[in-house]
């Protein structure tokens, strides 16, 4: 909601909206990882599902990414007649933090994805290794 144009702005101009604005960016951050990096482990999801989770959590920012890289005017009005460094045009300036966003910005959902999935096959699934029937002399050498 914080790319909407008018909220945008508003932080601009407003510095309580703006604290807010980061401090809301903060506790969503915790909410959005606290199902896959959780310290309890009974409040994580299971490895399969961390998969999905993730893999989910990499579209909104895709979309919003994608849509400041192909939208054909700067959106912000504030950044229109700011000072340019480098002389890079307002344009030019949304369209390159677009990719970032598509691309840099997913890459902690690929590594995580990435690292759950090597746990995952290293550890197996928790709720099947209960279901494995265990034999009795398994593990004793005979």
């Amino acid at each position: 909601i914080w790319h909407l144009t008018a909220w945008y702005d508003l932080t601009l101009q407003n510095e309580a909206v703006h604290v807010v604005e980061h401090l809301s960016f903060m506790v969503a951050g915790v909410l959005m990882w606290w199902p896959v990096l959780s310290p309890i482990r009974s409040q994580r999801l299971s490895f399969g599902m961390q998969e999905l989770y993730l893999f989910a959590n990499l579209f909104p920012m895709m979309a919003l990414g994608i849509f400041f890289t192909f939208w054909q005017h700067p959106l912000y009005a504030p950044y229109i007649n700011a000072p340019r460094l480098w002389g890079i045009p307002a344009l030019t300036d949304q369209q390159v933090g677009g990719l970032i966003m598509w691309m840099p910005g997913d890459l902690p959902y690929a590594i995580a994805m990435a690292a759950t999935l090597m746990f995952w096959i290293e550890r197996g699934d928790p709720a099947e290794q209960r279901r494995k029937p265990t034999l009795p002399l398994e593990g004793h050498g005979v």
